[in-house]
Order: C-alpha cells, then sequence, then structure tokens
C-alpha cells in the first residue's frame, strides 16, 4: 500500500490502475510526467535553494513557499536501522530510488 508513492503520485494515476502496469511502465510514466511536466522539481537536502528559486520566479516571498507543519518526530534516523531494515525499505521503494536517481541526474546534466 505504501511502495512507491511518490513515482506513483508523480506518474498520476489511480491505485487500481498502478497494479494493471509493470515496473518499467510505471517509472516511464513518472520520468515522462517529472521531466515533462513539472516546471520545477526539487531534493530534500537542496530544499531551501528549491525554495529560493520558485519565489523568485514566481515573485513570491520565501516565507509563502514553505512553512514547516508536518514533522515527523517519532520515525527513526537511517543511521538507528538495521542493515536488514535496510535493505527491506530498499526494495519496497525501489521505484522510488530508481525516479530519484533519475531525476537527480537530470538535474547535474542541467
Amino acid at each position: 500500500r505504501y511502495c512507491n508513492m511518490q513515482t506513483r503520485a508523480i506518474a498520476g494515476l489511480g491505485a487500481s490502475k498502478l497494479s494493471k502496469l509493470s515496473s518499467y511502465t510505471l517509472v516511464a510514466i513518472a520520468k515522462h510526467n517529472l521531466f515533462n511536466r513539472f516546471k520545477f522539481y526539487g531534493f530534500l537536502d537542496k530544499f531551501e535553494d528549491f525554495c529560493l528559486k520558485w519565489s523568485d520566479k514566481y515573485s513570491k516571498p520565501f516565507k509563502s513557499v514553505y512553512e514547516s507543519t508536518k514533522i515527523t518526530r517519532s520515525r527513526p534516523k537511517i543511521s538507528e536501522l538495521d542493515d536488514s531494515d535496510l535493505l527491506m525499505l530498499k526494495n519496497i521503494q525501489k521505484l522510488d530510488i530508481e525516479l530519484y536517481r533519475s531525476a537527480r541526474d537530470n538535474c547535474i546534466r542541467s
């Protein structure tokens, strides 16, 4: 149910349709949408840079672009997970990881 949620969201397809698509097709749709339909996308580790660029492009003050309201304090840090948990998470989220790597590579080339 919670597998590859970013890929599913960016692909823009309902959950019932997703089960009928191969992993390859789902990632291909998500990549197409991300690279051709989104004006902006960014990464959490560069989130402030992304917000500044977005606010500059649309002449909106930075504060109105981002306000941290959803913080999960109980989520364990990666360093607190054992190897088997990390492997399980990587397996469950493999399409999201592939999409992230493609997006990161695309930003580096741009």
